[in-house]
C-alpha cells in the first residue's frame, strides 16, 4: 500500500510541504494508491475541517481520529459509470450530528478526480434537487469555471 502526502494552498494550487507549513491556510492530502483518502483543511496551523473517504472504518474511529471542534465531512463513493465515480457525502457539525440533511453527491473522473458536476439529493424524496447541480468545467489553464444548470 502506497501512501503519498500532498499540500496546496487556499487557491487550490500544489505547493512544497514548507511552503504550506510557512502559511496560513492549507490542504494536506492523504493519497493511498492512487487514490485520495483523507483531505484535512489548516487555518493557523490548525485543522478545522477533514474531509475522509470512508471505506470499511466505523465513523465513531473517524470522529476519534479527528476530535471536536474538528468539522467532519464524510464521503462515500457508491458507483462507477464508465471513468466516472459518484460519491456522496454527509457532512457533520461540532455536535456531530449531520450537519446536511441531504446527501450531496459529486461527480468525478476516476483518474484525475476532477469533479464534472456537483450537488445535492432531497433527503425525503431521494430525487436530485434540480437547483442544487454546478457543473464544472476544468480549463485548460487548471483554472475551474461553475456553471449552475
Amino acid at each position: 500500500m502506497s501512501t503519498v502526502i500532498s499540500y496546496e494552498n487556499e487557491y487550490f494550487d500544489p505547493v512544497t510541504e514548507e511552503e504550506a507549513l510557512a502559511s496560513n491556510e492549507f490542504v494536506k492530502i492523504i493519497k493511498i494508491n492512487g487514490r485520495t483518502k483523507i483531505r484535512e483543511e489548516y487555518i493557523g496551523g490548525v485543522v478545522v475541517e477533514v474531509t475522509y473517504y470512508q471505506e470499511n472504518e466505523p465513523t465513531a474511529e473517524i470522529f476519534a481520529q479527528y476530535p471536536l471542534p474538528i468539522l467532519v465531512n464524510i464521503i462515500h463513493r457508491k458507483e462507477t459509470r464508465g471513468n466516472y465515480l459518484k460519491e456522496e457525502m454527509l457532512s457533520y457539525n461540532k455536535d456531530r450530528e449531520i450537519q446536511f440533511r441531504s446527501f450531496a453527491f459529486n461527480i468525478v473522473h476516476q483518474s484525475t478526480e476532477q469533479s464534472i458536476c456537483f450537488g445535492s439529493y432531497d433527503l425525503e424524496t431521494g430525487e436530485v434537487k434540480n437547483d442544487s447541480v454546478v457543473k464544472t468545467n476544468m480549463m485548460l489553464t487548471g483554472c475551474c469555471i461553475y456553471i449552475l444548470l
